[in-house]
């Protein structure tokens, strides 16, 4: 592994992005990039990157499903069960994510504006979809069995999730 002459261990991405911000605005003409950890290959630590925004997109969308939910009938019940399902896999992905760089996650998810039924409906299908190419993408780079284990259901239950979402959609336009 290439040793920076600058540092004799690599600083934390974290750190080195937020100072180097402030010398370089715009980090795509930045000629120094920090070096992956020890064992990382640049693809996994990009992937590794990934799960910050993920968990607070989670924790977004488990907050606007409650506050759904609160409303009654049959679709509330799906999106309460969604917002259940959602706060249980933050939790789980935010151990991956520590687990990964021994750091926690500090989530600061913005309010969403509330939204329509059918069209919190539909956002959150489109967001199931793209959490299950997320999992997917990281699920091939995860190197940890049990990290691979809750990837690989994680995608799964999003799909289950996705083709949940669809049907509850149909009813609104059954009902026209």
């Amino acid at each position: 592994m290439e040793k920076s002459l600058i540092f004799p261990s690599q600083p934390d991405p974290e750190t080195f992005r937020r100072v180097w911000s402030r010398v370089m605005p715009d980090p795509g003409l930045s000629p120094v990039r920090p070096l992956p950890p020890e064992g990382e290959t640049a693809q996994t630590a990009h992937e590794v990157s990934l799960i910050p925004a993920l968990l607070e997109d989670l924790a977004r969308s488990a907050a606007a499903c409650e506050r759904e939910a609160g409303r009654g009938g049959p679709a509330a019940r799906v999106l309460a069960q969604l917002s259940t399902a959602q706060r249980q896999s933050l939790r789980q992905l935010a151990a991956l994510h520590y687990l990964k760089t021994g750091r926690t996650c500090t989530l600061r998810p913005g309010p969403e504006p509330p939204l329509p039924l059918p069209a919190l409906v539909r956002r959150e299908y489109l967001l199931c979809r793209r959490r299950e190419a997320l999992a997917a993408l990281l699920e091939t780079s995860e190197a940890d069995p049990c990290g691979r284990e809750f990837l690989r259901h994680f995608r799964a239950e999003c799909g289950r999730w996705a083709a949940l979402l669809w049907r509850v959609l149909e009813q609104f336009f059954l009902r026209s």
